[in-house]
């Protein structure tokens, strides 16, 4: 997208332009993408208030620069683009938050336009609890909050998890987005994969955790994960933990990517380059996982430390 604000538009009509069936809904060879999370600008220096994010900036400048060479088929922020919430739930000062959207649009808008960039939102993009007037704010900056698209026969579904972990103050709009998703499940038979895109872990060791902020809560993560599992859906993806997991449930792996911002745990600020397919790079760094035709489980994802790893040369 040449237009500088066109590309955060671009998930409209629970479909994202230029990735529709009519435009992927065929597989055309392998190939790989990028999955980040938590962005989150802000958050590093929340103990001062948080008005200042150059370190954030920084490391999606990093991000942004080797993805550029790596040229994934697209990009995926899951979730928490920033750190201040909508301005109607009154937490944070509305100028703050306009700021914060600018300044990342500004900074992942170097992506290269040639490379789709998918955002999703996260619990600090419409609240812990969202509701009508926190979507519309989301919807405003970032287009919809819950949609579908298609890369090369690869069904990818965008679902907003913070209404699964709270729908208590938006309950008529989580009881639409569950009745969308149902149609959208029923579409993943005529898939060569099916993938699904969040920001909260549905869990991250074993799925009888117990009910805590960072992870789905058990009333809605089991009747969630029967509906995807039966619909024969390969992965989940989130953020949320600013840590990195991958567990395996079934046939079903559940990837949890660490922040682009900050972690909250000691280890390295990373990526999750998506395992899609059956075979594992010889390169122990990065080349990338590409998506393969094989419906075999997928292996593990490669991690990427934005601020150690060597250049990435194509």
């Amino acid at each position: 997208m040449s237009a500088n604000g066109d590309r955060f538009m671009r998930a409209n009509a629970r479909q994202f332009r230029g990735l529709k069936r009519s435009d992927e809904g065929t597989w055309r060879g392998d190939f790989m993408f990028a999955q980040l999370a938590d962005t989150q600008l802000g958050f590093i220096d929340l103990e001062s208030g948080g008005v200042t994010w150059g370190t954030e900036l920084r490391l999606i400048d990093q991000c942004v620069k080797f993805l550029n060479v790596a040229r994934p088929e697209y990009v995926i922020v899951c979730g928490d683009l920033i750190n201040a919430v909508p301005p109607s739930l009154g937490i944070d000062p509305p100028s703050l938050y306009h700021d914060q959207v600018a300044a990342f649009k500004a900074a992942v808008n170097m992506l290269d336009p040639s490379i789709p960039l998918v955002c999703v939102c996260g619990n600090h993009d419409v609240g812990n609890s969202p509701t009508l007037e926190s979507i519309a704010s989301y919807h405003s900056n970032f287009g919809d909050d819950y949609f579908s698209f298609w890369t090369r026969g690869v069904f990818n579904i965008v679902v907003n998890t913070s209404l699964y972990h709270d729908p208590s103050s938006a309950p008529a709009y989580h009881d639409e987005q569950q009745a969308w998703l149902d149609a959208q499940l029923a579409e993943a038979s005529s898939a060569v994969h099916t993938f699904v895109f969040g920001h909260h872990p549905w869990f991250v060791r074993d799925i009888d955790e117990d009910d805590v902020y960072l992870y789905m809560p058990k009333a809605h993560r089991m009747p969630f994960l029967e509906k995807v599992k039966t619909a024969g859906v390969r992965a989940l993806f989130a953020g949320h933990h600013h840590r990195n997991s991958i567990v395996k449930w079934g046939d079903i792996e559940l990837i949890t990517t660490a922040a682009v911002g900050r972690p909250l745990a000691t280890i390295l600020r990373a990526s999750a380059w998506c395992a899609c397919g059956t075979t594992r790079s010889s390169t122990p760094t990065l080349l990338p996982m590409r998506c393969r035709r094989s419906r075999r489980r997928p292996r593990r994802s490669l991690l990427w430390d934005f601020e150690h790893a060597p250049t990435y040369t194509r």
